[in-house]
């Protein structure tokens, strides 16, 4: 099956997922992932801030905020790039035109400061390859980063195998509410 018919067979069961039982996955990622080794290690670490029914994160951006040990940076689109913005609190945020919340004021991070990204995906596979939306935004961004990717999901959205092409950059780890993948791409923070 190709990327396409992929994503939108992987969007409708999306679609199905009530509110509730997606706030209730998004907790239990926040603890599997709160409870890593590398995430405990990480000082600065990049978080998306999730619309729609993707994996719930402003709970976990939220307590991570809490901790004072963790320098909080959420993507902004600036020119069809992914800028990575330094935030404080969530009240300096507003919706974009995606409808993605992004931080109102940009307090750029270089890139090499970044020890950890969450990235989002509508589907991954057990070898770290994801499927966006098909803007290239992440995959751009990603390309250009060292630091360790976690790709953060529900479940279903893992599946046996999604088509790679040349530009795609796996993720290191996969977390899900049922399970960690660590994939075949090894990395250490």
């Amino acid at each position: 099956m190709d990327k396409n018919n992929l994503r939108e067979k992987l969007l409708e069961e999306r679609k199905k997922q009530e509110k509730k039982d997606i706030v209730k996955k998004g907790n239990t990622i926040k603890d599997k992932l709160f409870a890593l080794e590398e995430y405990k290690k990480a000082k600065t670490v990049m978080f998306f801030v999730s619309f729609g029914k993707e994996v719930y994160t402003h709970n976990i951006v939220h307590e991570a905020l809490n901790d004072k040990t963790k320098r909080v940076v959420v993507p902004k689109v600036i020119d069809f790039e992914i800028v990575p913005c330094h935030i404080e609190n969530c009240f300096g945020m507003q919706r974009s035109s995606y409808g993605i919340q992004e931080p109102i004021e940009v307090k750029k991070v270089s890139m090499r400061e970044i020890d950890m990204i969450l990235v989002p995906g509508i589907g991954f596979d057990k070898k770290g390859n994801r499927i966006g939306f098909g803007k290239g935004y992440y995959d751009n961004f990603l390309k250009n980063i060292s630091a360790l990717k976690i790709g953060l999901c529900m479940d279903f959205e893992i599946i046996d195998d999604i088509p790679a092409d040349e530009w795609d950059v796996p993720v290191n780890i996969i977390i899900s509410e049922k399970r960690i993948i660590r994939t075949e791409k090894e990395h250490k923070i």
